[in-house]
């Protein structure tokens, strides 16, 4: 085993520090600036025909915006169209060797939470929801883009990720289907507004069920509802009463209470880890809905998260054309005054949930079966739209609530926008310095640049393998003071470990003081400053993220990266390319620098170092015998360096290293090491190839 695979857990602040490169990163278009004392609103807006099909094409001047009362300025416009088909360009490597925030275009995309709602859901409209999930995930989401997903588990990541957990999504309520169901709409008219109407309803159903005078649906019979001549006044008497009935909703609506709560503090959660993300937000809310209870102030508390997020809710009812009577049996047919008061209790069963869709600027999909459609036109929204910025041309009092208007120049449009905002509310970059948000987060976050990479290498214990993740954070990004000849900062780092398919995550936080001479500075701001942290994980599929916030600033950086952590016998490390070398190696043994980069200046020398695992033994020897060469090639095939097989020389105790170095002598643009084994003893081969680039430094 190397010296790095014997190290253990560790962090290294600055090691590395050659004269490497930022990868290239493609022009951005910036965003509009303002001055730093006046407050901008920004509100995405999306407006449809009157059959629900996006607009698009509309001008800056086609919008108004009036808060207060007040005509306002718009002082940015921005048209946000989304793709209706998958892109065609070439996917990206299914798990690129380095993950980074930089270069992902500053225009802001769709960041989507879908909230599998437990609580209101019954195990068939769960099931519903699953495969109008699946369908969902199939059609909308294109390859890499990013969703969360929260019920019981909470998952971000791509969609096969999500995809893998959704037969794990389960249901949390069991409705009663007895002669004595109450929904809870009815249990709280009954008890807080001592609905007396209600009361004598519910007394009749129940005597009706519970003494068979009803009509049951069997296929081939005639159907038809017992009239109330046909019951006789049997609900006149019997052993239900007023104190039975009101009993009886307590108990439903302290349930019902129980789940609204629970849903509502989810949603409220969301909703603010949202609130530095730019560009359109939105929650989908998988549920069969929840009531509007008055005695809840949660209502007004995810209203109030989604101003602050400027985040629209939707509500997918997951009932779709159900029977009238969701309470009891599918087939129960009863007299027409109770039929219509079912009627009218089903239409409020569910007010909570839609309130809230509309009042956040989301919409209800609702009243058909197919759900995977209803999220269809949920995509549709969350991918077109517009972003107009404004400094309103009235303050008022901080943190006093703010109404605004938005209207079109079109005729036959809808528009849904945000209602309002809070005045003083946190900016983006207040917003963004929340880590946890940005961690939870599924888009990535560039106010700080970063690059993150993994390597892996042998077995540190039984089942486990041992796992260094690397992050790089560019230090041209931060504001450092200079006091007393040392530029100084502040950083603040999350990492976490996840294995992509969900489950507990391995964390780490670390503060990060910068006290930097001026020559370690400049020596860093060339390469980035590097920050391992070491794991010990499971063979599997695993998603690194890391979230660092600048102290001085609040800029916030976050980025993604998802890498294997392979089990199989036979195999090598993860490769470790480096133009540098740990300052702390036996000179006599040098160790390339373990970093997130594969860009390296020209003109230096590239090292390299890798381990295997795995080789059988010779009988005779008691050793290893495997054969190594490498290759350097440019991405049209030419050779441009070559090192023919020979015998990796084993430790006293057959574990298997090697280290190479070349120079970069070659012109800039992109190249592979192909590294090139064979057991002689087993016969087995394997060839690995690592890409990397020679560019120019990027802070020269």
């Amino acid at each position: 085993m190397s010296a790095r695979a014997a190290a253990g857990v560790m962090v290294l602040l600055g090691a590395g520090a050659g004269a490497g490169a930022w990868a290239a990163v493609r022009a951005q278009e910036k965003p509009p600036s303002f001055p730093s004392h006046v407050e901008l609103v920004t509100v995405d807006v999306v407006v449809t025909d009157k059959q629900g099909n996006p607009v698009i094409g509309l001008a800056r001047a086609d919008f108004t915006i009036v808060e207060e009362g007040v005509a306002q300025t718009i002082a940015s416009f921005e048209a946000v169209t989304g793709r209706d088909e998958r892109p065609a360009s070439a996917p990206a490597p299914l798990n690129p060797r380095v993950s980074t925030n930089s270069g992902a275009p500053v225009r802001p995309g769709r960041t989507l939470v879908i909230v599998f709602d437990q609580p209101h859901l019954s195990a068939e409209q769960a099931e519903r929801g699953r495969r109008a999930l699946g369908r969902f995930l199939r059609g909308s989401v294109f390859d890499g883009e990013r969703v969360r997903l929260v019920g019981g588990r909470d998952v971000v990541g791509t969609r096969d990720d999500l995809l893998a957990v959704l037969p794990e999504l389960e249901a949390g309520r069991v409705p009663d289907k007895g002669p004595e169901a109450l929904s809870d709409h009815e249990a709280m008219r009954l008890l807080l507004f001592d609905d007396q109407p209600l009361l004598m309803t519910v007394l009749h159903r129940f005597q009706i069920l519970s003494s068979g005078q009803h009509t049951v649906g069997v296929e081939g019979e005639r159907i038809h509802a017992v009239t109330d001549e046909e019951r006789g006044g049997a609900a006149k008497g019997g052993a239900y009463d007023e104190g039975y009935v009101k009993a009886l909703a307590r108990r439903v609506y302290d349930d019902a209470t129980r789940r609204n709560e629970a849903s509502l503090d989810t949603l409220t959660a969301l909703l603010l880890s949202l609130e530095g993300v730019r560009g359109r937000k939105s929650v989908i809310l998988v549920s069969e809905g929840f009531i509007k209870d008055p005695e809840l102030p949660g209502y007004e508390q995810v209203l109030d998260a989604s101003r602050r997020a400027n985040a629209a809710l939707y509500f997918l009812d997951t009932r779709g054309l159900e029977p009238l009577l969701g309470g009891v049996e599918n087939k129960i047919y009863l007299p027409n005054a109770t039929l219509g008061s079912s009627l009218a209790d089903q239409a409020f069963s569910a007010a909570g949930s839609e309130s809230l869709a509309a009042d956040s600027g989301g919409f209800t999909v609702k009243n058909r079966n197919d759900l995977a459609t209803g999220l269809m036109k949920i995509t549709s929204d969350t991918r077109n739209y517009y972003l107009l910025g404004y400094s309103p041309s009235t303050s008022g009092a901080a943190g006093a609530f703010r109404k605004i208007q938005v209207k079109v120049r079109r005729k036959d449009a809808e528009v849904r926008a945000r209602k309002g905002y809070y005045s003083g509310a946190a900016s983006e970059a207040a917003g963004a310095a929340d880590l946890e948000d940005a961690l939870r987060e599924p888009q990535d976050r560039a106010g700080v640049p970063l690059r993150l990479s993994a390597y892996v290498f042998g077995e540190s214990r039984p089942g486990r393998m041992h796992a260094l993740v690397a992050t790089d954070v560019d230090l041209r990004a931060l504001p450092l003071e200079e006091r007393d000849g040392r530029f100084l900062g502040s950083l603040d780092l999350l990492l976490t470990v996840t294995p992509a398919s969900g489950g507990t995550a391995e964390r780490y936080a670390q503060q990060v003081e910068l006290k930097l001479v001026p020559e370690r500075r400049e020596a860093l701001l060339k390469t980035g400053m590097p920050i391992v942290r070491g794991f010990d994980l499971a063979p599997g599929a695993w998603r690194a993220r890391v979230v660092v916030r600048d102290r001085q600033s609040g800029r916030v950086g976050s980025v993604s990266h998802a890498f294997e952590v392979p089990g199989a016998p036979w195999r090598t490390s993860t490769p470790v390319l480096s133009d540098a070398l740990e300052p702390l190696a036996d000179p006599s043994r040098p160790i390339p620098a373990v970093a997130a980069r594969r860009v390296f200046a020209p003109n230096g020398r590239l090292y390299f170092q890798f381990d295997v695992y795995g080789a059988e033994r010779d009988a005779a020897s008691g050793q290893p015998q495997v054969l190594a060469g490498w290759t350097v090639r440019g991405y049209d095939g030419t050779t441009l360096a070559a090192e023919e097989p020979a015998r990796m020389v084993p430790s006293p105790r057959g574990a298997l290293s090697r280290t190479g170095q070349l120079p970069l002598s070659m012109p800039p643009g992109d190249y592979e090491l192909v590294l090139d084994l064979r057991d002689t003893v087993s016969g087995r081969t394997l060839v690995l190839r690592e890409p990397f680039a020679v560019a120019e430094a990027s802070g020269s």
